[in-house]
């Protein structure tokens, strides 16, 4: 006969299995638990992180706009209606290729792009696959001019008092301010006119169009300076002079201004 004792023992060994079943089960549980909480965490991590990386890539992605003080509006529209004799006489200044120009503006986000991608040191407009140099000859190969002539800024600034022509011409627009607008108007009333006074027209409107203007709108003239008497606009060379003022276009820019 089984004595009461062992019923009691085997009781008591079936509740102790029992216990340590249910409390394996429960760290089981538990464990589980806490690996389905880890995993959805990290999932929650990251999506974020991507969320975030994709914000950044999309903000890097876009891009600024430069509002440019330039245009060449004036300039395409004033070798639209050049004569032929005009038109002959800006041919022999060495400027032929102008008068096909067909733009009347500049897109605000390639100037920035350009304006944030140009190295003034290394005179390089640096891209992710490579960079384009900027040099004489390459703005002879854009804009067709001769690579070859006088470089004004080996030459000293004239006097006033030798800076006749520069004053007769400044006296057309006598009591209004020179700008490309004015210097295009005044062209258009003169379709005879072929002298050094239209070359002076018409270089200052190509300057003061593809090259830089003053802030308030008025035409920078300072290249009259270096001319005496017997400068001809053909004897210069274009391509040192916009070089050197590429040179220094960034000065005062700041990355992120408008």
């Amino acid at each position: 006969m089984i004595r009461k004792s062992q019923i009691r023992k085997r009781k008591s060994n079936v509740i102790d299995k029992d216990v340590e079943n249910a409390k394996n089960t429960t760290t089981v549980e538990q464990s589980s638990k806490e690996n389905d909480e880890g995993v959805g965490m990290n999932k929650r991590i990251k999506r974020m992180a991507k969320k975030k990386a994709n914000a950044k890539s999309k903000k890097e992605n876009i891009l600024m706009s430069l509002q440019c003080r330039i245009s060449p509006h004036q300039l395409s529209y004033v070798v639209k209606m050049l004569s032929k004799a005009q038109r002959e006489t800006v041919v022999n200044m060495g400027f032929g290729r102008m008068l096909t120009i067909n733009t009347d503006s500049i897109p605000s986000k390639l100037a920035y792009f350009i304006m944030d991608s140009f190295d003034e040191s290394s005179m390089e407009i640096k891209m992710q696959n490579g960079s384009i140099k900027v040099n004489e000859n390459e703005v002879s190969n854009l804009l067709g001019l001769k690579n070859v002539g006088i470089v004004l800024d080996d030459k000293e600034k004239q006097k006033d008092v030798e800076l006749m022509k520069k004053k007769e011409w400044e006296a057309l627009y006598k009591g209004k301010l020179i700008t490309p607008a004015n210097i295009v108007k005044r062209i258009e009333a003169n379709m005879d006119d072929v002298s050094w006074k239209f070359k002076y027209d018409f270089l200052t409107v190509f300057m003061n169009t593809l090259v830089g203007v003053n802030m308030d709108g008025r035409c920078i003239t300072d290249y009259f300076n270096k001319f005496d008497e017997s400068t001809e606009v053909e004897d210069v060379n274009w391509c040192a002079y916009i070089c050197n003022k590429i040179r220094c276009c960034k000065d005062g820019w700041k990355k992120g201004k408008k």
